[in-house]
């Protein structure tokens, strides 16, 4: 299955290269980390510690079954890189050299066990050169000046929730067999699956040469026993296709043009069709204790459907690349394909068996709930990626944002060998109850409010660029025998969260780039003395010099909650005039304060149902909504003065999409506007970032 990648391209004649070249570096600032490949697999754990408690090799653990939980298990390599929040839930093994980098807030929640005795901590991003910091035993708990102590959940390097153990250990064993499409007689030419003109439904084996799926055009009712479909060439229109019955169906594809917006749905008997049922998150099935906000019944993943062993949807021919976007699949999905990938805020509900060699799971909302078996495969979780399960694969490459999710191998250390002494007891003192205090809220800024209208340059880029490649182009009709090409893709990443960092650093830069205050200093305070010398740092200290941070000892950076920007904004540009709201989940919130403030000024509205939902993480693109309203820019034109229209392609954004409610909300939040009210496109890209944090680097989004 071959799925094509948008790039988009500045066309320039060969004479202007070098002027186009330096504008476009100076915005890019040209230095950017290629994706990563991601793999997840399930199976055994290896056998030298299968079933083997933590005391028997002289740990001990506070988890019930004293069992180790492998979320990572590979052959080779495992490298943990990146200057961003990789997080892993549970224990990394690893048959060959664990590299765990300095990073701002990489988090493993359990042990590294290396089968060549070797664990490396502090690598550059290339992994060529490591520093040499090393141990082979015992309790690791690093902060940024290389020892144990005061260490906070997201510093500038590694945390570890356990211990380092190097010992001779076997690999996995873990094998892929490929499998071969079935010989069908029963086969049909072409087929169009149509919601609008032609439902198809299929009851029996069937090989389809040419099919094209629009909508919700297409049944495998397995009603009367299992069903095999053979799919050659496969074209989709937003498709779903829905298997009802409680037998297997069995889908097989070979080659597609276009592996978008593809939703595999399970309606067992007596569930009618997908329309006619309300959109839930399928509970009732074992998500490796995944967290509960993934796990919350009301938020929309997945249709609520029957258990993904009753379909498995192969992809690929042997040799093919697969890249399943923007996708739905309730099965367990398997692919022969040489490089496979998951990404663009797919869901795949059930387990995922590949002979990939390059494995990836990525990009914000792409979540794999279920076990993934890759065992050739070079694996990359990256850009936000989530595998909720355990991984078994070759090597394991991880960046960015991504994450790994099985179970947390909590408070786990090194026994000593030193006797304990015997303490004399104390008679017990019965205590006084306590008495319950009066709920308070917390204060509220007063002063003279600050006006952000106005602001000509937003300052909001996207994650750091995914490709930068200028390339020549011979053209036999133009003058100069062709032109130069930019071949570049950047994400905004709408679904992602929003981060506390991220809101903190954009309040201050529109602050400073209406009042000049670029000079400004402020506190470092010892909640965010922890963040020293990374980009969000001037933005972290002037929210803390408003008070928004007074009463935390440790200022996390992270993901945040709808309430919680609406307190930093309210202290982050003095508002204080308040309105009461018809809100009515907010009562017992401690951020009612501040949400009646952001809605008296307008710029937070809740959700149209009545309810604010102060607790759900925010996303980028409902920032980006909430920033246009603090700048006055919600209507904004999307056009330059002399009549180019703004499009994603203009910033080389991949994943903002038409028809999609965030794509004029992002652009308008991203692009620089002169004082008629135009995009100032020129200035919009050859602007560099970051330049109001004093910080050289493009961590901002």
């Amino acid at each position: 299955m071959v799925v094509y990648i948008t790039i988009f391209t500045i066309r320039e004649r060969r004479g202007d290269a070098k002027m186009t070249t330096k504008k476009l570096i100076s915005m890019l600032l040209a230095t950017s980390m290629l994706a990563a490949t991601a793999v997840n697999v399930l199976a055994a754990a290896p056998a030298d510690y299968d079933g083997k408690a933590y005391e028997s090799l002289g740990y001990s653990s506070e988890d019930p079954d004293g069992e180790f939980n492998l979320a990572v298990i590979a052959n080779g390599d495992v490298n943990i890189y990146g200057q961003n929040t990789m997080y892993i839930r549970g224990s990394v093994y690893s048959n060959g050299t664990i590299y765990a980098a300095n990073g701002g807030g990489n988090v493993i929640d359990g042990l590294f066990i290396s089968g060549t005795g070797d664990t490396v901590f502090g690598s550059d991003n290339n992994n060529d050169e490591w520093t040499q910091y090393r141990t082979s035993e015992g309790y690791v708990h690093v902060n940024a000046e290389g020892t144990t102590d005061g260490i906070n959940y997201y510093s500038v390097t590694p945390q570890y929730e356990g211990g380092i153990l190097d010992e001779n250990t076997a690999p996995h064993g873990v094998t892929y067999d490929a499998y071969e499409f079935p010989e069908i007689d029963n086969v049909v030419d072409s087929m169009e699956a149509n919601e609008w003109s032609t439902v198809q439904t299929i009851s029996e084996d069937t090989a389809i040469t040419n099919l094209h799926i629009q909508g919700r055009g297409l049944f495998i009712d397995t009603t009367a026993g299992d069903v095999n479909v053979v799919i050659d060439n496969l074209a989709l229109s937003d498709a779903y296709v829905q298997v009802k019955g409680n037998h297997k169906a069995n889908i097989y594809v070979k080659n597609s043009s276009n592996f978008d917006n593809f939703n595999l749905t399970l309606l067992p008997e007596g569930m009618g069709n997908l329309w006619e049922i309300t959109d839930a998150y399928a509970s009732a099935y074992d998500y490796k204790n995944a967290p509960s906000w993934m796990t919350d019944p009301t938020t929309t993943y997945f249709v609520n459907c029957g258990d993904p062993a009753n379909a498995s949807l192969y992809l690929g021919e042997a040799g093919s690349k697969v890249v399943v976007n923007g996708s739905h699949i309730t099965a367990n999905v398997y692919s022969n394909a040489a490089d496979f990938t998951i990404g663009s805020a797919s869901k795949v509900k059930g387990n995922v068996y590949t002979g990939a060699k390059d494995f990836t799971i990525a990009d914000g909302g792409t979540y794999v709930y279920g076990t993934a078996y890759a065992p050739n495969a070079d694996t990359f979780v990256d850009k936000s990626g989530i595998l909720v399960g355990q991984l078994y694969t070759d090597t394991l490459k991880s960046n960015g944002t991504g994450q790994i999710i099985y179970k947390a191998d909590k408070a786990v250390t090194k026994t000593e060998s030193t006797p304990v002494p015997e303490v004399t007891p104390v008679p017990e003192v019965t205590p006084e109850p306590e008495v319950t205090p009066e709920p308070s809220l917390e204060p509220v800024p007063t002063g003279t409010p600050i006006d952000l209208t106005g602001v000509g340059y937003a300052y909001i880029f996207g994650y750091e660029p995914d490709k930068i490649e200028l390339v020549w182009v011979d053209d036999e009709n133009e003058e100069n025998g062709g032109h130069s090409q930019w071949n570049v893709e950047i994400r905004m990443a709408p679904n992602d969260s929003v981060t506390r960092e991220q809101v903190a650093a954009m309040i201050m830069r529109l602050i400073d780039q209406k009042y000049d205050t670029k000079n400004a200093s402020y506190p470092v305070t010892g909640n965010i003395a922890a963040h020293a010398g990374t980009w969000y740092e001037r933005g972290l200290a002037y929210i803390a010099s408003t008070g928004a941070f007074d009463g935390q000892g440790e200022v996390y950076t992270g993901a945040i909650t709808r309430g919680e920007v609406a307190k930093l904004i309210a202290y982050g540009l003095n508002l204080s005039e308040s309105t009461e709201t018809d809100f009515t989940d907010i009562e017992d919130s401690q951020y009612k304060p501040y949400i009646e403030i952001v809605n008296a000024y307008g710029y937070m509205q809740g959700n149209g149902d009545g309810t604010f939902k102060p607790d759900a993480i925010m996303t980028r693109a409902e920032f980006c909504s909430v920033f246009n309203q603090i700048i006055d820019r919600q209507d904004a034109l999307l056009v330059s003065k002399d009549g180019r229209q703004v499009t994603p392609e203009t910033y080389y954004f991949t994943d903002l999409h038409e028809g999609e409610w965030y794509t004029p909300v992002m652009l308008r939040a991203t692009s620089a506007y002169d004082e008629d009210g135009y995009v100032d496109i020129d200035t919009r890209l050859s602007n560099i970032r970051n330049v109001l944090d004093n910080y050289d680097s493009q961590k901002m989004f």
